[in-house]
């Protein structure tokens, strides 16, 4: 007769939470957590729900956070934008290193939200292969979704597009600078610093990304299944915290930002060129 395992998981002392947390005022709250009190708050009264604890005869309940932060809060706060929030997000802007890793793709408004994320395909994938196989690509391709709202620019009706750097193929809905030869022309530079300019916003994204959720910056040694849900539940929370106004508190990094060298690809698609040249004569006029 098999014996029965009693317990799986060791109760943990409440004092700390009982005792302490309260005395936190809001900035000690937020170095404790990365996360304000109404943020806290707020992922707490959502997700409550579904992390409630049922005590079974097997073991004690160790309710699956990532799992129940994508299933409640991802459909709430990382969504395909309408016609009329790509109107406000482009408003918004007028005037390989030798470790294992996973990829993760994440398309990014000017405040600095996720709204597209795509993670789980193996580092060694070429960003331009990742982009083709994600649900991303699928919305978009037919090139209709960005042209729900044109602009006349250079002689030709412009939709809105999207920003990617060289690894990425041209479309007529994504723009990416002039591939530096050394023989670029003063207007292809000028075209080169307004498209860096406004992609910046994605690093300042990431960095916060992974400035917030510090278990993203160390090695994890979780299942690749486990991993991807880890990081798409902090895309989550990231949005939650810049929605709800968090502060950033800068502070050490734990390991270097690097990432694997770009991959430039050299591909042409005459219709992503011909957008191309039209904003690169509207910049230079």
């Amino acid at each position: 007769m098999r014996r029965r395992q009693r317990v799986w998981a060791h109760p943990r002392s409440q004092e700390w939470w009982d005792g302490v947390v309260p005395g936190f005022n809001n900035d000690m709250f937020m170095r404790n957590f990365r996360v304000s009190r109404e943020s806290f708050s707020y992922i707490c009264r959502r997700l409550s729900p579904v992390l409630q604890r049922k005590t079974t005869n097997y073991r004690l309940p160790m309710p699956d956070f990532c799992y129940a932060v994508i299933k409640v809060l991802l459909p709430d706060h990382i969504k395909t934008p309408d016609a009329r929030k790509l109107m406000e997000m482009a408003t918004f802007f007028d005037n390989r290193k030798g470790w294992h890793s996973i990829i993760l793709q994440d398309v990014v408004d000017g405040k600095g939200l996720f709204w597209n994320v795509c993670v789980g395909f193996p580092g060694s994938v070429h960003d331009a292969r990742v982009l083709r196989q994600s649900h991303f690509w699928e919305i978009v391709n037919d090139g209709q979704f960005f042209k729900q709202h044109t602009v006349n620019i250079a002689g030709r009706d412009l939709g809105h597009y999207i920003i990617g750097d060289p690894a990425y193929p041209l479309q007529p809905w994504l723009m990416k600078p002039f591939s530096d030869t050394g023989r670029l022309t003063q207007e292809q530079h000028n075209y080169n610093a307004r498209l860096s300019s406004a992609r910046a916003i994605v690093e300042t994204t990431f960095g916060k990304l992974k400035g917030r959720w510090r278990c993203l910056l160390k090695r994890n040694d979780s299942q690749v299944d486990l991993t991807k849900k880890m990081v798409l539940a902090c895309c989550v929370l990231l949005n939650i915290c810049e929605e709800h106004g968090d502060r950033y508190l800068e502070g050490p990094t734990v390991m270097e930002n690097v990432q694997p060298p770009v991959r430039m690809l050299q591909e042409h698609h005459q219709e992503g060129a011909d957008v191309r040249a039209a904003l690169l004569e509207y910049f230079n006029s």
